[in-house]
C-alpha cells in the first residue's frame, strides 16, 4: 500500500501528463483557482463526514469560477482518499505556481 505522500506525488504527476504544468498554472490559475479547489474538496469531505449533502450555493461559492462545473462535480463525488490526494496535489501545484511567478 502506498503512503500518503506517494499517492499525492502520483496525483501531481497526472497533472503533468494532462499538460497541467507549472507554466499552465502560472498562466491559467492565477486567481486562486487552486486554493478554491482545495477549499471545495475539503468542504465536500466535511459534508460527507457529517452525512450531509453540500448545498448548491456552497458548491457554487467554492468551486473555481473558471473551471468546468461538470469536472468539479466529478471531483466532489470521488472518495475521500481520492479527494485528499487531489488536495495535496493542488497544494503542490499552488506552491509551484507561486515559486514561478
Amino acid at each position: 500500500m502506498d503512503t500518503g505522500i506517494e499517492l499525492i506525488t502520483q496525483e501531481r504527476y497526472k497533472h503533468f501528463i494532462k499538460e497541467r504544468t507549472i507554466h499552465y498554472d502560472v498562466e491559467f490559475n492565477s486567481n486562486h483557482e487552486l486554493i478554491s479547489a482545495i477549499m471545495l474538496l475539503a468542504a465536500s469531505i466535511g459534508f460527507k463526514r457529517n452525512e450531509m449533502l453540500m448545498p448548491n450555493d456552497a458548491f457554487e461559492d467554492l468551486r473555481p469560477a473558471t473551471w468546468d462545473k461538470g469536472l468539479c462535480i466529478k471531483y466532489v463525488n470521488r472518495s475521500e482518499i481520492e479527494q485528499l490526494k487531489m488536495i495535496g496535489a493542488f497544494a503542490a501545484a499552488e506552491i509551484d505556481r507561486l515559486q514561478n511567478i
